[in-house]
């Protein structure tokens, strides 16, 4: 994906020493899962593999919380 690989590589010029990347996503829904909370997943995804297809150390780290303490703010 050409915007995966242009981040991958912005981030790389940032930080060009690093041993390995870590890139983080997170959805905690309020209510139920749609495919907006999909595209934080996918864009964390992308941007790890474009960064493995480039040499480097990479990880896709995923945290899934279910519980929205706003939830029940009015």
């Amino acid at each position: 994906m050409y915007w995966a690989d242009k981040l991958a590589d912005e981030v790389i010029r940032r930080k060009p020493d690093k041993e390995e990347y870590v890139c983080a996503a997170g959805i905690s829904p309020s209510g139920s899962v749609h495919i907006g909370n999909f595209r934080d997943i996918a864009t964390s995804w992308f941007v790890c593999r474009a960064l493995q297809k480039k040499g480097k150390k990479a990880k896709l780290l995923f945290s899934w919380d279910e519980f929205d303490r706003l939830r029940k703010v009015k």
